[in-house]
């Protein structure tokens, strides 16, 4: 039996689209897995601190005696802003956490979210921007607010993506607390 020719180049054209979509969802799959071992440790990426001063994330590797929490929020987010609203409320919940927050919004919106909410002033806090959008390329977070949680040899011990009650987070940050490797 003879194909016409326009039969096979319908078929040529279906196996190409194939083709394609299988090298593009494994191209996904590649990225994703290498974006996971990536944020899988503590990343050194430079920040900005709200008073412009360079902050390499690296620096939370060197309190070994505390885990690292990082939250990427930005000032124009609501939930973001209850969740950080809670935490001022209480504070202590961080007490046994070295502790970033991270936006990708400019420095004078980060100013003007921190006279409404002054998160510097909390003990080891340090709020950042992301001004060359490496935070957001490598841990690429598909919503705001989100949590990244290092314990005390700073592995990724989770990662919650959404607005969380304060108890979950201290709850969260004394699991990290005891995952401490035996010696």
């Amino acid at each position: 039996m003879k194909m016409s020719k326009k039969k096979k180049y319908i078929l040529f054209a279906v196996i190409c689209v194939i083709a394609i979509m299988i090298t593009l969802f494994t191209c996904q799959l590649y990225k994703k897995h290498e974006t996971g071992k990536l944020y899988a440790n503590i990343p050194d990426i430079v920040l900005l601190s709200a008073d412009s001063v360079e902050y390499n994330l690296s620096c939370m590797k060197q309190d070994t005696a505390k885990p690292a929490v990082i939250f990427f929020f930005h000032p124009d987010c609501k939930l973001c802003e209850a969740e950080i609203s809670n935490i001022i409320e209480r504070p202590e919940i961080l007490c046994e956490a070295k502790v970033l927050f991270v936006s990708s919004a400019s420095i004078e919106k980060i100013k003007t979210f921190l006279k409404k909410y002054p998160l510097q002033d909390l003990t080891d806090v340090t709020v950042v921007s992301d001004f060359r959008s490496e935070f957001k390329s490598l841990f690429n977070p598909s919503t705001i607010p989100c949590i990244y949680i290092y314990d005390r040899n700073h592995k990724l011990d989770i990662m919650i993506k959404g607005l969380l009650k304060s108890e979950t987070i201290q709850k969260l940050i004394n699991r990290a607390y005891g995952n401490k490797k035996t010696e």
